[in-house]
């Protein structure tokens, strides 16, 4: 789920400037708008090497802080639900690879949505409940 959160980050972050700062150079006038590149930080090759690869053995050995990941938000603007969401996902998740074999009948090309890339809308995937043997 972790790798999952990172590669299709969908959340754009929104701050108001509250005064004029100057930023690597630039300056961010008071009262506008700015967008914290979550998705952009979770794609740095220096935290995570080949960043665009779906690798979710990548968080068993490497130790990643808050502000190289944070698909719930920063700090105490974070998601407050974000530790009950991750247990539910983990669950269902569980579920659905321990109790069904997965088959994709037909695809197509992925497609770009508004936020991120989304299954193409040929996708079909049939699924089969696995009979859990008496012991």
């Amino acid at each position: 789920m972790l790798e999952t959160l990172r590669l299709e980050q969908s959340e754009y972050l929104m701050r108001k400037a509250l005064r004029d700062i100057e930023f690597e150079g630039f300056l961010i006038p008071k009262g506008w708008l700015v967008r914290i590149g979550i998705r952009e930080s979770h794609r740095d090759a220096e935290i995570f090497p080949n960043p665009n690869d779906f690798n979710p053995d990548r968080f068993l050995t490497t130790s990643i802080g808050p502000k190289q990941y944070s698909p719930f938000g920063i700090q105490q603007k974070s998601c407050l639900g974000k530790g009950l969401t991750l247990w539910i996902g983990q669950k269902v998740v569980l579920e659905l690879a321990q109790g069904f074999e997965w088959k994709v009948v037909h695809d197509g090309p992925r497609e770009l949505g508004v936020f991120h890339w989304r299954p193409s809308a040929k996708l079909g995937v049939q699924m089969s409940s696995i009979s859990m043997g008496s012991a």
